[in-house]
């Protein structure tokens, strides 16, 4: 049950990692574009993300009824992973501007903060909640982190702007 709910959710990041990988390109090739790019980047990923995520977490026990009804059981979970895509999409493009600029530390000090935290409350939520814990653990991780990348890139955004009123 885990296995497949963990697939679809998988399934959808796949839209976040490609996002990912253009402001790479994008920022790598321009890089005093790159506060721009990753606003469209963010903007891309909600309208995209948002339908598909509440898709997915809408239909989760009609589409996992096709592989059995046992696996109905695991549709909570798969709504919760569903939604965890959309900030898991705003960790990525943080996670992205560091690797564009290339500030490894600050880098590998968030990822392993998200995983660590992230698969810390799943697994302490697993103990209370059963196979959703783990769900709600991996959306809190990702939720917590993404507010923390948001202030991040709100505080770069003002930064660029205020220095180039002055360029």
């Amino acid at each position: 049950q885990l296995s497949l709910a963990w697939y679809a959710y998988n399934f959808l990041a796949i839209i976040p990692n490609a996002i990912m990988v253009a402001l790479l390109v994008d920022g790598a090739h321009e890089p005093e574009q790159l506060s721009r790019r990753q606003w469209q980047a963010f903007r891309t990923n909600l309208a995209v993300l948002t339908p598909l995520s509440a898709a997915l977490a809408l239909f989760a026990p009609w589409l996992l009824s096709f592989f059995g009804p046992s696996y109905v059981q695991a549709a909570f979970l798969l709504r919760l992973l569903a939604l965890s895509v959309i900030p898991l999409s705003v960790n990525g493009l943080y996670i992205t501007r560091w690797r564009i600029t290339k500030q490894m530390l600050p880098l590998n000090l968030f990822a392993a903060g998200l995983i660590l935290s992230s698969l810390a409350l799943a697994c302490l939520l697993l103990h209370a909640f059963g196979l959703n814990g783990l769900g709600w653990g991996w959306l809190a991780g990702q939720t917590v982190f993404a507010l923390i990348s948001l202030a991040l890139t709100l505080r770069e955004h003002r930064r660029s702007t205020y220095e180039s009123s002055f360029s």
